[in-house]
């Protein structure tokens, strides 16, 4: 499981990221809020991950923030994360 990437960010071409850790490119997509918060490429990131696999393919869901909720253990970023997927089936 993928929780947090830390690296150069490589490229920025909404809603995708490339961020650099080590080498390794991480393809990641990020709501717009995220996007725009993030420096210029070149620069050093560090994003919450959400990592979601299905039958076909796995995917990585990159956010800027993390705000715990305490509700039954999940994060507010993980409630983001399920309705940026949902919003992402949709379209």
């Amino acid at each position: 499981m993928i929780g947090r990437l830390r690296g150069i960010l490589a490229s920025k071409q909404p809603p995708w990221l490339v961020i650099d850790v080590g080498g390794v490119g991480y393809e990641v997509e990020a709501p717009m809020s995220t996007v725009f918060d993030l420096p210029e490429t070149g620069r050093e990131v560090a994003l919450y991950v959400h990592y979601a696999a299905k039958e076909d393919t796995v995917s990585l869901y990159g956010f800027l923030r993390i705000l715990w909720l305490g509700i039954q253990g999940r994060s507010r970023y993980e409630h983001v994360a399920s309705a940026f997927l949902l919003f992402r089936r949709w379209r």
